[in-house]
């Protein structure tokens, strides 16, 4: 902990899925790290799909970098399927990707 407090520009942290942590539920501290009030100089990666709280939080942070993945394509989306989930529930995705338009 004193370290990381003494030296945060040798640590990453990374918040993968933040649309999905309900940031307004977070610690104040994770909220302090995320607007860039604590932790100054670390690393921060931070993943999430699009999202007002997401948008809000991008506007009062100055990110470095905003990188933005458009979509998959279907064989994309089977291989990510076919090495994540295993059977049955691989096949029964794939099977409802095929009725997707």
């Amino acid at each position: 902990s004193d370290f990381i407090h003494k030296y945060p520009q040798k640590l990453c942290v990374i918040l993968d899925g933040a649309d999905e942590a309900e940031l307004a539920r977070c610690s104040d501290y994770v909220r302090g790290v995320l607007r860039g009030e604590l932790l100054k100089g670390c690393c921060l990666i931070v993943t999430s799909r699009h999202s007002n709280e997401i948008l809000e939080l991008s506007a009062s942070h100055p990110f470095d970098k905003h990188i933005e993945v458009l979509g998959f394509t279907r064989e994309n989306v089977v291989e990510y399927v076919g090495k994540v989930l295993q059977q049955p529930q691989r096949d029964a995705v794939i099977s409802k990707l095929g009725e997707e338009p």
